[in-house]
């Protein structure tokens, strides 16, 4: 509760009204307990099984993008930079929550940093995810919003004092579970999932997350996630000043 003692607690209450829960609108959970990834860690192999999925953790996930292949997955240490699970390592109840599309998301990081797996190919190891989210809401409106001003603003404000040695945030489930979003109306949602998806293609296919046209891309993204809030000037000039990143003109622009 030591966020009712912001100077920003209007902003806050603002942002939050109208949300809801974020544990209240998908499954959010870890993608395994401290036992199963010991387990599955033993059980990881480079070359791809008959069936099973490929294996990120914190260290392989950037946001929008998985670093799959292109940067090694470290553990125990081995290096692994094509890691798998077999199927036949892992559960019933895990493959079918790896088989699922969902948003995985790095533990530790100093901003959110999580990958779209729309197509339910990757295991996590000792991670979080969010799936199956309610009708109204996409899995990349959800992508948007993780990376959006909004989001860091609120999830410092909740837990900024959990953060640990080097100023880096932890992404754990309870801690995503509550925090609250605001369900967008679906022309704006439409346009923000036709962006996501565009950026987290342009990505897979080789093109840098620091390229000019990503990071307008991704800009205008977040400026459309920001306008949606109808915030004031001042308002919006305390969000950007907390957070960082997008321009002024960039929000009136997308209004």
């Amino acid at each position: 509760w030591g966020f009712l003692l912001s100077d920003q607690v209007d902003l806050l209450l603002k942002l939050i009204q109208d949300s809801k829960p974020l544990g209240a609108i998908a499954r959010v959970g870890a993608t395994t307990t401290a036992a199963e990834a010991d387990a599955y860690s033993r059980g990881l192999v480079n070359e791809k099984p008959t069936a099973g999925f490929k294996v990120v953790n914190t260290g392989t996930i950037d946001p929008f993008a998985a670093l799959w292949g292109s940067r090694p997955l470290r553990d125990g240490g081995r290096k692994f930079l094509t890691p798998y699970i077999p199927l036949t390592k892992i559960s019933n109840a895990r493959g079918e929550l790896y088989g699922t599309p969902k948003i995985i998301f790095a533990k530790i990081a100093k901003r959110c940093e999580a990958m779209l797996d729309k197509t339910g190919e990757y295991a996590g190891l000792n991670v979080n995810c969010v799936a199956s989210p309610c009708s109204d809401l996409t899995l990349e409106y959800v992508l948007a919003y993780v990376h959006s001003p909004v989001f860091h603003f609120l999830y410092t404000q909740f837990f900024g004092a959990l953060r640990m040695a080097g100023g880096d945030l932890q992404f754990q489930a309870p801690q995503l579970r509550v925090i609250p979003l605001r369900i967008p109306d679906a022309r704006l949602q439409a346009r923000v999932t036709a962006q996501v998806t565009k950026v987290c293609k342009m990505i897979r296919d080789g093109e840098s997350r620091d390229s000019h046209e990503v990071k307008l891309l991704l800009d205008q993204i977040d400026s459309i996630v920001v306008s949606s809030y109808g915030l004031t000037d001042s308002e919006l000039s305390a969000l950007l000043s907390a957070t960082g990143g997008i321009r002024r003109e960039d929000i009136d622009e997308h209004s």
